[in-house]
């Protein structure tokens, strides 16, 4: 007899990540680098497979289509996969979900003590978040996903058929929650309108909703991403193209003190990080001003989320009080109370939630849904389920060492 889970994957630009739900109930965390490769030779494959030192399915995921071998995951960057950032989430993205599939029915099978048996099918539910401007290339995932019958993960051949393949847009969880806190006021939703803002790396979108009705007219995805404060900060000096990871890693994390290529010294590159923030929130600014201020009144609740938002915080919550709102309509990021934290550490989740919850916001909402109601299905958890922290390349590594740790949630 075969295995069942539910699975759901955030297939963000710098990490993959999400949880599956085993047969025993548990909720289990899955985090894996974003990276794939470009087809592979058995040879290199196997080459590189001999230098690896270690034996975590996520940290070392190769997978087999056919007779196409690719490497997912951090264990591309072997073989020179990057995240690609600047491409369409979907055209990487049925690799990745058979790498993080591989993945589950690896790690359960050692939880529970038992054999690899590649004869017994395995049945998946599936939840993918798909940003608004790539919404409808769920047609093409889903018809690809569904054709697969078999593939290899690490060299053990996976029958797969899926139960379920559900899409929802990144964000609707948020208006959903939104909504959720206006009903527990007492406001009827109906009445009102919610604007969810996602400002991550390729772009930003505001959705609209007038209740609990998406208004996709209304909705825009055309506004600018981090990758702007990037390029807007390369623009202030020469640096090597290897060291642009490291203007990205001081714009996100503020260490502004590098080693670049052919120094052999530390150079304060902070006028490059102050140049490029400067930038983005200026795009980021104009953008929100032309499309979110036609729709505001008093009856308006504004949720900014993902990983730029977190990064430009402080700016966000200044531009939204300068509106005059009360501080009840409008919300940057999410945090858990010390309740709830001690409610997912009791769970069966990991004691890690709370180092978890400080990175990844909208997740752990999610989570926190799932704790208070784990019979939830599979079409409810993907309603509440939208974007999350996008951790950057940088975070990747000391993650997968907790991992190695205990498990994280992410």
């Amino acid at each position: 007899m075969g295995s069942s889970y539910i699975l759901y994957l955030d297939l963000g630009a710098s990490l993959t990540k999400g949880f599956f739900r085993c047969e025993t109930g548990s909720v289990e965390p899955i985090l894996m680098g974003s990276e794939v490769s470009g087809p592979l030779s058995r040879s290199h494959l196997d080459t590189i497979k001999s230098f690896s030192t270690s034996s975590r399915p996520e940290l070392c995921a190769w997978l087999g289509r056919g007779s196409e071998l690719r490497a997912v995951g951090q264990f591309a960057q072997n073989f020179g996969g990057e995240s690609w950032v600047d491409e369409r989430k979907e055209l990487r993205a049925v690799d990745k979900i058979l790498a993080a599939i591989g993945v589950i029915k690896e790690r359960s099978l050692t939880i529970s003590g038992q054999g690899f048996s590649p004869a017994a099918p395995i049945s998946v539910q599936l939840g993918v978040l798909l940003p608004f401007s790539e919404f409808e290339d769920r047609h093409r995932i889903s018809k690809e996903l569904r054709s697969l019958k078999e593939f290899t993960f690490r060299g053990c051949p996976i029958k797969l058929e899926f139960k379920e393949i559900s899409f929802r847009p990144e964000g609707f969880g948020l208006c959903l929650d939104a909504i959720k806190a206006l009903r527990d006021r007492g406001v009827n939703p109906d009445h009102c309108k919610q604007l969810i803002v996602m400002a991550g790396h390729r772009n930003t979108s505001v959705l609209v909703f007038e209740g609990d009705s998406f208004q996709s007219g209304k909705s825009t995805s055309n506004g600018p991403g981090f990758v702007e404060a990037l390029a807007k900060g390369l623009q202030s000096r020469s640096f090597q193209k290897t060291d642009h990871p490291k203007l990205m890693s001081a714009l996100v994390g503020g260490k502004s003190k590098v080693v670049l290529r052919g120094d052999k010294k530390l150079t304060d590159i902070s006028d490059s990080v102050k140049v490029g923030l400067d930038s983005y929130w200026s795009l980021l600014e104009s953008f929100l001003t032309a499309n979110i201020t036609g729709y505001l009144d008093d009856s308006t609740t504004i949720v900014i989320s993902g990983g730029a938002a977190q990064i430009v915080r402080s700016q966000l919550e200044l531009y939204l009080q300068g509106f005059g709102l009360e501080p009840i309509r409008y919300q940057v990021g999410y945090q858990l109370s010390t309740s709830d934290l001690q409610k997912l550490e009791s769970s069966t989740l990991p004691p890690a939630s709370s180092t978890y919850c400080q990175l990844d916001d909208k997740l752990a909402e999610l989570l926190r849904h799932l704790v208070a109601e784990p019979q939830l299905e599979l079409a409810s958890m993907a309603a509440r389920m939208s974007d999350s922290y996008s951790a950057l390349n940088q975070m990747l590594s000391t993650m997968a060492v907790s991992l190695s740790k205990k498990r994280l949630v992410a």
